[in-house]
Parts: C-alpha cells; structure tokens; sequence
C-alpha cells in the first residue's frame, strides 16, 4: 500500500507502474478513533483503486486538502470535471453519500465524505449543482414524431428526450440539438450522444 508521503510528494499520483494517471478521491471519511483520514482513490488511466490514509492536523490538510478539493469531483473514467450531482444523501452525524454522473462521457458513480470534509469541498459542490441547474434548463424534452434509429412513433402529447424502444437519444443533453439516426455525437458542439439500439419499430 502506499504510503501518505508517496501522495504527498507526488500529488496523488498512481502508484500502478508504469501508469502516469491522477487518482481521483472517492471515499474521503476522517477517522477520528483510528487517527487520520481514510481516503480511497481511483485512477481514470488504468482503474486501479488504491486505499491510504492521511493525517487529519491542520497544519497537513492545508497541504493536502486543496488537492482533495480540486480533484474529488472529477470523473473516475475519463478525468474530466465536467460533473453533476444527481443525489444526496445523509448526514454530517454520520457521513454524506453523492450520487454523481459525468456530462463528458455518461458514466456514473458516487462519492462519499463525512462532514468535516463536506465543508472542504462545499463551494465545489455549488458550482456542480448550478451546472445540474443549467443542464436541465438547457435541454427540455423535445417533440419528435418518429424517432430517426428506429422509426418508433413517438406521441406528439408525449415529449421526450429518449425513444421509449431503441433509447436513442433524440437532442444532445448540452446544446439541446435534434439529433439524427445513429448520432454517436452532437452534430452541433461535438458532446457525446447516447445511441439506440437496433431493433424493429413498433
């Protein structure tokens, strides 16, 4: 296991050899009985999960807490921070348990920290639920009367961001741009696209 001043002298860096990837906090819990921080990480470059632990004084977290900080919230497939909070749950009695999804490449997963290290990473937390906020106004369910994929019927009364056979996903969760059958990536601004699968229309 590696050790807190591998992580330290090296900025999180990937204990895998030969791997040059970041790992990416996902279980930040300070153990107050044990001493110090448990923290688990993942490397988006081989997917490796390491557990370490750091110490919990003031003088240390100001030297490493900035890192956690900038680095919790970013994705653990793709290293991009372009993420979101789809739930919460929890408490700063016990610990906070986020469900996050990653607008770059779809994938989701979760990130758990107790109280302590909440008010570490709040104003992150903030930035991400304004850009949920901006998502979500930017693409509204649109009206789309035969999906492109599969030729499924979609309801006029019944808006949609998804087809209800094949899944294609009809605009792009970014711009809000209609997208055509088999779209992998917006035609528009490039983000990617959930695709559907091939199957008879209904």
């Amino acid at each position: 296991m590696p050790t807190y001043g591998d992580y330290k002298s090296k900025q999180f860096a990937c204990a895998t050899k030969g791997c040059k990837g970041v790992l990416i906090p996902v279980k930040v819990i300070d153990s107050k009985k044990a001493g110090g921080v448990d923290v688990i990480g993942t490397c988006p470059t081989c997917q490796k999960h390491y557990e370490f632990k750091l110490p919990s004084q003031k003088a240390e977290l100001a030297q490493w807490g900035p890192i956690i900080k900038e680095r919790m919230f970013r994705c653990t497939y793709c290293g991009s921070p372009r993420m979101r909070v789809d739930s919460r749950e929890g408490s700063a009695k016990t610990f906070y348990k986020f469900e996050v999804s990653c607008l770059a490449c779809r994938k989701t997963g979760e990130r758990i920290l107790d109280g302590y290290m909440f008010n570490l990473v709040s104003d992150v937390l903030l930035a991400m639920a304004q850009t949920t906020t901006a998502s979500t106004q930017q693409t509204p369910p649109v009206r789309v009367g035969v999906c492109p994929t599969c030729g499924y019927k979609i309801p006029a009364e019944m808006p949609t961001r998804f087809c209800n056979n094949c899944g294609q996903e009809l605009a792009c969760s970014t711009c809000g741009t209609p997208q055509p059958a088999g779209a992998t990536t917006c035609k528009k601004c490039g983000s990617p696209v959930r695709p559907g699968r091939k199957m008879s229309a209904k």
